[in-house]
């Protein structure tokens, strides 16, 4: 009875302090809900033999149903605290898609398309089934997140996808807006399965936006940005759909995006804090 006592302590023990080591996508909210109710489940159990048999432990460890009670009772602490933070990742979700549809909506709208044929909202990051976001889908307008990390990994492609590409961006490079956008929407149609997809989507709505073709840049960078929301570009893709937004017009759009770039990316590059003001000027946003 002490060894499994014993041998239970180390199983809640060990994986809290190897979560505080580990990346926190090592393991989702419900795994360690689960692994908490296995553990109270566990507890029970042993209350019961320990009733049903009489054994003690020795003086100096306490009495057993005492220190039974105080672990299941930590349990179901943790076990409650995980469940509000599932909660709370569904609805800041839930609360992104609905933002993102109203952004859809919008350039919809003003492009005169028809709104009705748009669907209904959907929790971004590929909806939440086990308390957290889907990774790669976008998680849409939550806490605070850093650039750099790509949800993309670095997957080798085809030299004639790569040539494809590099001569896109050699014309955007160039100043040659017109034919770089057209090299990145002939890329996308005949890749767009690509690990370089979305940065030719980003790609693309620079383009777009050195054309002048707004409602395109906005679409696309809105795209780009919420397929890596923690990725390298996405401090400049947010700002760009602030930006594409300013130039439609939309100036409390525009200036509510602005705010959520800054929100999300408090410690971005100098060059885009910069243009960041210089469009919060323009939007005349309120600070």
């Amino acid at each position: 009875m002490r060894i499994r006592l014993t041998a239970l302590v180390i199983s809640l023990v060990l994986p809290v302090c190897g979560m505080a080591q580990t990346a926190p996508s090592a393991q989702s909210l419900e795994d360690i809900r689960q692994n908490l109710q296995a553990i109270d489940s566990e507890v029970a159990q042993l209350r019961t033999q320990l009733l049903a048999t009489g054994n003690q432990l020795p003086a100096t460890a306490g009495n057993p149903l005492q220190r039974l009670d105080a672990l299941e009772h930590n349990t179901r602490l943790l076990t409650g605290r995980v469940e509000q933070l599932q909660n709370d990742i569904r609805r800041m979700a839930d609360d992104a898609g609905r933002r993102y549809s109203d952004v859809d909506f919008r350039l919809t709208e003003i492009e005169g398309g028809d709104t009705a044929l748009l669907g209904n909202p959907v929790a971004l990051g590929g909806g939440v089934t086990d308390g957290t976001a889907g990774s790669g889908g976008g998680t849409g307008f939550g806490g605070p997140m850093t650039a750099g990390q790509s949800d993309t990994p670095n997957v080798a492609v085809a030299i004639s996808e790569q040539n494809s590409y590099d001569a896109a961006d050699a014309a955007l490079e160039a100043g040659r807006y017109e034919e770089a956008a057209a090299g990145f929407r002939a890329f996308l149609g005949e890749y767009p399965d690509s690990p370089l997809a979305n940065d030719a989507t980003f790609e693309l709505a620079q383009a777009n936006l050195a054309t002048g073709a707004f409602r395109d840049a906005a679409k696309g960078y809105l795209k780009a940005f919420n397929a890596e929301p923690n990725g390298p570009n996405a401090p400049e893709a947010l700002y760009g759909v602030g930006i594409s937004l300013q130039y439609l017009g939309q100036m409390p759009e525009a200036c509510l995006t602005y705010d959520e770039v800054e929100r999300r990316f408090p410690a971005m590059e100098p060059d885009l804090a910069d243009k960041l003001e210089q469009g919060r000027d323009g939007a005349s946003c309120q600070r």
